[in-house]
This record gives C-alpha cells, sequence and structure tokens, in this order.
C-alpha cells in the first residue's frame, strides 16, 4: 500500500490534542524551567559545598540530577515542540528520530538510576562491611555502565528510525513521532531489556528491602527490651537494699537511646529512595499504559489514547521539580548546605 506525502500531510490535522491538553503543554513550558533551575541548583551546592556531601550514596543523587537536567534541557523542549506545533514536524522522519532516541533513553536512563539506587541501598543492607569501603568512583561507574548498556540498545532503533524510506516498513495513514515503525520484534527485545526488567525490579525489590529493615530494627528492639527485663530482676544493690521487679503486666520501659549517626543516614537515605519509587512508579504507570495501547494501535486514529499519553508526558514533568526538593527534604547535610547558603544571604536585621 502506498501512502503519498500529500496524503499523509493532509492527515496530520486528524489528530488534534484537547484545549486542556494544550493548556497543560504550555504550563510544560514553565514546568520545564522551573525543574532545570532547581536541577542546576542542586548541582552547584554540591559542587561549591564541603567535599563531605559527596560520598558513596550522594554520588547518585548528583548522577540521577544530571539525568533529570539532561531530560529536561534535551527532552521536554522537543516533547513540547511535537506538541504544540505538531504540523510543522509532521512527517520529518529525522526530527521524529531524534525524538524519540532521546525520549527513550533519557527516560531509560532515569529508571536504571533508580535501580542502581535501590540496589545500593541493599548494599548497604546486605554487606555493611564492604560498603563503608565503597567509593565515589563505584557510583559513577556503575552509571556509565548503565549508559553503554542503554545506548547499545537503542542506537541501532535510532539510526533504522532515522533513515527508515517507505519501502522498507509499513505505512501508516498518520505519522506520529511516538509510533516506532522500524525493527518491531526489536523494539519488543529492547523494551523488555531496558524498561520493563529493569522496573519490575525495582517494584519488587522495594517491599522486600522495607521488610528486612524492619525486621533488622524489630530484632533490635526485641534484645534492647530483653536486656532491659533481665536487668530488672530482683538483686542486692548493697547491704539491706533490696532491688524490686517490675510489677506484673507492667511493660518494662524501654532506655533512652540516641540513634547513631551512621543509623540516622541510613534512614534519610532509605526514606529518600522510597520517595524516588513511589514518584516514579506513579509516572512509570501513567506513560507506560497509553504507550503501549498506542503500539497495539499503530495507524489508528484514537483521540483519548493519544491525549492520555501526551498527558502523562506533561505530567512527568511535574517529577523533575518534585525529586530535587525531595534531595533537599530527606538529604540533612544538603539541607542544611542550603540554609546555610540562605543564612549568608539574608544577614540578620538585627546585629
Amino acid at each position: 500500500m502506498n501512502v503519498s506525502v500529500s496524503h499523509v500531510q493532509a492527515n496530520s490535522t486528524t489528530i488534534r490534542l484537547s484545549r486542556e491538553l494544550y493548556l497543560a503543554s504550555y504550563a510544560g513550558v514553565g514546568i520545564t524551567s522551573l525543574a532545570c533551575i532547581l536541577n542546576i541548583a542542586i548541582l552547584i551546592v554540591f559542587w561549591r559545598g564541603p567535599r563531605r556531601l559527596i560520598n558513596s550514596f550522594s554520588i547518585h543523587v548528583i548522577n540521577m540530577t544530571v539525568i533529570n537536567l539532561l531530560y529536561a534541557a534535551i527532552n521536554d523542549p522537543i516533547a513540547l515542540t511535537n506538541l504544540l506545533r505538531r504540523e510543522a514536524y509532521y512527517g520529518d522522519k529525522y526530527f521524529c528520530g531524534v525524538y524519540n532516541f532521546f525520549q527513550w533513553t533519557t527516560q531509560i536512563m532515569a529508571g536504571n538510576q533508580q535501580l542502581i539506587i535501590c540496589i545500593d541501598r541493599w548494599l548497604a543492607l546486605a554487606v555493611p562491611t564492604w560498603y563503608r569501603t565503597k567509593t565515589v568512583a563505584f557510583g559513577l561507574w556503575a552509571t556509565m555502565v548503565s549508559l553503554i548498556y542503554t545506548l547499545a540498545w537503542y542506537l541501532p532503533l535510532f539510526v533504522t528510525d532515522a533513515i527508515y524510506t517507505t519501502e522498507s516498513v509499513r505505512v501508516y495513514p498518520m505519522r506520529h513521532c511516538t509510533y516506532t515503525k522500524t525493527l518491531l520484534a526489536y523494539q519488543l527485545v529492547a523494551r523488555f531489556a531496558l524498561m520493563y526488567i529493569p522496573r519490575a525490579l525495582v517494584a519488587a525489590l522495594t517491599p522486600v528491602l522495607l521488610y528486612k529493615v524492619w525486621k533488622r530494627r524489630r530484632m533490635v528492639s526485641v534484645r534492647t527490651i530483653d536486656t532491659t527485663s533481665s536487668s530488672d530482676g530482683p538483686f542486692k544493690a548493697g547491704p539491706g537494699v533490696v532491688r524490686l521487679a517490675p510489677l506484673a503486666g507492667r511493660r518494662p520501659q524501654r532506655p533512652h537511646q540516641s540513634v547513631s549517626e551512621p543509623e540516622r543516614q541510613f534512614q534519610s537515605e532509605l526514606g529518600l529512595v522510597l520517595w524516588l519509587v513511589g514518584m516514579q512508579i506513579i509516572c512509570w504507570i501513567s506513560t507506560t499504559v497509553p504507550a503501549v495501547l498506542l503500539q497495539l494501535y499503530s495507524g489508528v486514529v484514537i483521540q483519548e489514547y493519544l491525549d492520555s499519553y501526551n498527558f502523562a508526558l506533561v505530567l512527568n514533568m511535574l517529577l523533575l521539580i518534585a525529586e530535587p526538593i525531595a534531595y533537599v527534604l530527606l538529604l540533612k547535610d544538603l539541607n542544611l548546605e542550603i540554609r546555610s547558603y540562605f543564612r549568608c544571604l539574608c544577614p540578620p536585621l538585627i546585629s
């Protein structure tokens, strides 16, 4: 089946964004700008702050911030252009090739970095002795391996998507950049290797990690109570002085113990991981479901699927703002450093 270019371009007007999605897309311009500012600010704090801010865990946060900044600075403008000026790029295979490539790689890199952070918490819990010797370079290499792994899968798709011809692939009545029409079987394998399996691992490992942490803290609490109970039995403290046991049915009071600095840091980092996983899962579901439906009904004009997918892309931009805020709230050292900057910029009125 041959479809002329004029016929394809004429059909470009058959898909229109709803008024609400147009407004959301324009709002996405402001969201993207704010996301770039926040992520740049986080990187500046890490760069100009004391050396203690960069450790074996925070390097993963820095890498995630760089990935988010690239996503906001490169992918979001292309996505918004594709939404707001659809006709200008309709049928342009080179633009669509670049658009799809950055959309794939930046989204996949963020998901893979989330898996790296989750595995980092597992290592801290499973092999604490080795984890204390882990260096910043380990985190850098982990992200580099993830990047190479992603590019190795998606570069063939990028090349074929940019140089395809109408004779080599099926021609759809419409050409929208979301539809990747080349190497369909390879696409399926790549999506499983880069998207579905890593995200399934994050969703499976996180609840087990929570259970392990809860079990460890419960065992520590039981040991503390047992130690306190054994020391509360009757004994003679001196001549004629007998210490009585606590009343029956009364639970012995747990001695107040301040949380150690390593334990406090572990809890704050675990809290950050949970927030990131929760936000990522919401965004994954919102984009994955309509994306799968669009691939199943490629070439068919389904306004609801297209609107839901495009709205999910705009919703994902909010994640780029939420993550820097979570870093500041849950990483104490970063929080204190940012507060010190504000104290320098805003000196007290009364000296």
